[in-house]
Parts: C-alpha cells; sequence; structure tokens
C-alpha cells in the first residue's frame, strides 16, 4: 500500500458536528475501500486564494493515509459528488523506504 495525503476543504457554513460528521464519513469510506488512516489534522477556517462558486472562505482538514490506488479512485468518486466538500486534492507521499536507501 502506498501512503497519501489528501487536503479537503469544507463549506464554510458546515457548524462543527456537521464537518466532524463528514470526517467520519471520509474516514469510514477509506477504511472500507482497504485504506488505513495515520492522522486527521483540522486547520479550520481560512480565506480561500480565490473565489470558488462565490464562496470566499473554507474550513480545511488535512488526511494522511494508506491505500490503494482503488481506494483512492473511489475517494475521489464520492468526494467529487459530495456537497459538503468545496475541494479536495489527494496526492501521493515518497515512501519511507526509498528515502532511506537514497541517503
Amino acid at each position: 500500500m502506498r501512503t497519501y495525503e489528501m487536503m479537503t476543504i469544507f463549506h464554510p457554513e458546515l457548524d462543527a458536528s456537521a464537518q466532524e460528521e463528514s470526517v467520519k464519513k471520509i474516514e469510514k469510506l477509506i477504511k472500507d475501500n482497504s485504506g488505513n488512516i495515520d492522522s486527521v489534522d483540522h486547520w479550520g477556517k481560512k480565506r480561500l486564494a480565490y473565489e470558488i462558486n462565490h464562496i470566499k472562505e473554507g474550513q480545511y482538514s488535512i488526511f494522511n493515509f494508506a491505500g490503494t490506488a482503488g481506494t483512492v479512485d473511489e475517494v475521489s468518486r464520492v468526494l467529487k459528488i459530495s456537497d459538503d466538500v468545496v475541494r479536495f486534492m489527494i496526492v501521493k507521499r515518497p515512501d519511507k523506504d526509498k528515502e532511506k536507501q537514497g541517503k
């Protein structure tokens, strides 16, 4: 399994409980698709670099997880149709074993 980092920007109008519920759904989605959650970091409400659909702020959360390509595909598919998520991006993190070999 590879390690990934995902940044999600939730709608700024979500209250804390609704955002926490969305985070739990994403965690369950990752686990149900052969993934493991390493950590979830909540950054809070931040101003966006540019306006998206008349939205100027968003609530940021960072997910670090391990999974397969199928895990990433399914998470991407679900987040694209989610009303709570304004934007998201998933990037592959460098393998720790390869970093150690290179040094």
